[in-house]
């Protein structure tokens, strides 16, 4: 509770009684983080696509690209996206063949998620976010071992999470008779995950 005199708005007893050492400390230096602004930056979208066509009376074929890029609005975090797509017709008389696949990876660094938005929220402003050399400190606020330096937090994790789909198929037909073909399909369809998590020493987990 912070008792001053009446009439006085600000006195040592006070803050003796509403701040630990390390708060003071930080109030005598000066020291105004705002950690909601130091992990956000501003975000940036790319997204390209390329696409061919083509062919001639008997064959046609496509292909066409894309790539999409996102850097998102917290520091760490961010999303990539490549993906290619070809096809190939064929028809010659009574013939018919068709080819088409299409490949998609993605990778997603999800670093602390929301939670580096509840440690910038729930960490004292009073607690220096760099140091002499302006480099993210750790430890910075031993009154309260349960708050965190996001800044740090964020340095020292990894969590990505990559995706590969690749699928495809291939048909082929021939027109045995007059409304009667003979046909051929085959599919395919795989998928590959892999989630990548490295927690170093100065993180909070």
């Amino acid at each position: 509770r912070y008792n001053c005199p009446e009439g006085v708005l600000q006195c040592e007893e006070g803050d003796l009684a509403a701040f630990s050492a390390g708060e003071l400390e930080g109030l005598r230096n000066g020291v105004d983080e705002n950690y909601t602004d130091l992990i956000s930056q501003n975000g940036a979208i790319q997204n390209h696509q390329l696409g061919i066509v083509g062919g001639g009376a008997n064959t046609r074929f496509a292909i066409s690209g894309n790539y999409l890029s996102e850097k998102g609005v917290t520091i760490g975090q961010g999303f990539l996206r490549r993906g290619a797509t070809g096809s190939i017709d064929h028809n010659s008389g009574r013939f018919t063949a068709r080819l088409s696949a299409n490949v998609v990876n993605s990778l997603r660094d999800v670093n602390r998620g929301d939670g580096t938005w509840g440690e910038a929220l729930s960490i004292s402003p009073l607690a220096p976010a760099h140091d002499e050399n302006g480099d993210p400190l750790a430890f910075n606020t031993p009154w309260d071992a349960q708050m965190w330096n996001p800044l740090v937090d964020t340095e020292h994790r990894t969590n990505e999470q990559l995706r590969t789909r690749t699928f495809g198929n291939a048909y082929a037909g021939y027109e045995l008779f007059d409304g009667i073909t003979l046909r051929t399909v085959f599919g395919a369809d795989l998928s590959v995950r892999r989630d990548a998590v490295f927690l170093g020493a100065l993180t909070d987990d």
